[in-house]
This record gives C-alpha cells, sequence and structure tokens, in this order.
C-alpha cells in the first residue's frame, strides 16, 4: 500500500518513520479558519480531514493508496493558539500559557483509496494536559532565543528546550510533538489497515 503523510512537518515525518519503512509526503493546502463557536475538538478534527481531502482532491492518487494526516492545537480556556506571527505574538502566547495548564489536542484522519478509486476516511483525536513552569519575561524571551518558534502551535515545541518551560504533562508526549503513536496504532488496527502497512 502506498502510504502519504500529508504534513509538512520534520517533527511528523520523524515520528511516522519511526513505525513505516517507507511514505511519501505531500502538503495539503486549505483554509484553516474557524468557524464562529466552533468547539476545539470539533475544529482540529475538522482540520485533519480537510488536510487529507484535499489531497484527495487535489491529486491523481494510485488506488490502495493510505493517507495520514493530522492538526495539532494548543488550547487556554477555550482559546486557540496557531502559530505565532512575529516574536511579540509568540511571548503573548507563552506568557498566556505560563504557570498554567493547557490542553494539546491532536487530530489524526486516515483517508484509504481502494481498489476502486473510492474513499473511505477515519478521523479520531487525543488530548495532553501540559502544565507550564511560572517563568519571568526574562525566562520567557530566553526559551524563543532558542527555538523557531513561528512553525510551532503555541509558540514552543516538546522536543525543543522543552524542560526549560514544561513543569509536567499527563498524556502521550507524541501527541504533543503533533502524531500521537498511541492514536494512530488504534486507528490502524480499528480500520484494519495495520496487517498491509506495518
Amino acid at each position: 500500500m502506498d502510504v502519504i503523510l500529508g504534513s509538512a512537518s520534520p517533527r511528523r515525518k520523524e515520528i511516522l518513520s519511526g513505525i513505516l519503512e517507507s511514505f511519501r509526503i505531500l502538503i495539503p493546502d486549505i483554509d484553516e479558519t474557524r468557524f464562529q463557536g466552533e468547539d476545539p475538538v470539533l475544529y482540529s478534527r475538522r482540520m485533519a480531514l480537510e488536510k487529507a481531502d484535499s489531497l484527495f482532491k487535489r491529486y491523481s492518487l494510485p488506488v490502495k493508496t493510505l493517507i495520514i494526516s493530522s492538526d495539532t492545537i494548543v488550547v487556554i480556556n477555550g482559546r486557540i493558539l496557531g502559530k505565532p506571527s512575529s516574536l511579540e505574538n509568540a511571548f503573548e502566547m507563552l506568557k498566556s500559557l505560563n504557570g498554567r495548564t493547557h490542553r494539546v489536542i491532536t487530530s489524526v484522519a486516515l483517508y484509504r483509496i481502494d481498489s476502486g478509486g473510492n474513499k473511505t476516511a477515519w478521523v479520531d483525536h487525543d488530548i495532553t494536559h501540559v502544565t507550564f513552569k511560572k517563568l519571568n519575561d526574562a525566562g520567557i524571551r530566553k526559551y524563543l532565543s532558542m527555538i523557531d518558534y513561528l512553525d510551532k502551535a503555541g509558540a514552543y515545541a516538546m522536543q525543543e528546550h522543552g524542560r526549560c518551560i514544561i513543569e509536567k504533562y499527563e498524556g502521550s508526549i507524541t501527541n504533543i510533538i503533533g502524531l500521537p503513536l498511541r492514536l494512530i496504532f488504534r486507528m490502524f488496527s480499528v480500520s484494519g489497515i495495520i496487517g498491509e502497512i506495518i
């Protein structure tokens, strides 16, 4: 089965490389605008599905193809923190998380294209609770100077000097990074795909 990872994230590529020997990467192109009043979990699930669907519609994919796409968001008090637009925006994001517990929600969508060219879709999500240390402004700015914050939801990364800012987490560490392995394996099993790709 041909496997496609619908993501430009090097972190997702690295995680998936740990369980699959080969896959291709295609980059989705979607409108990521949140609907007014849309629940964060439902938003994340919709984004994951739309990313997979955009690849299905945009490319002439061979039959017996599996598309894996995901969407990770950081949520504090119902507010979604996306990727920061500037250093000051990143600083404000981290300040809003400072000393508090927030949710990291990652949704995963699987699109299986069968021998007839038809698709079957599955979507699920995982949630990890992350508690930040209490840092002063200088500590926050020092952390931002150590990472490439512009491509990270919430302006931070668990795998990049995460110990500097994270006090503890409850749940999956790969969920925080952007591709929850336990969820992936569960979805592979439920969909019956696991025997075809691993």
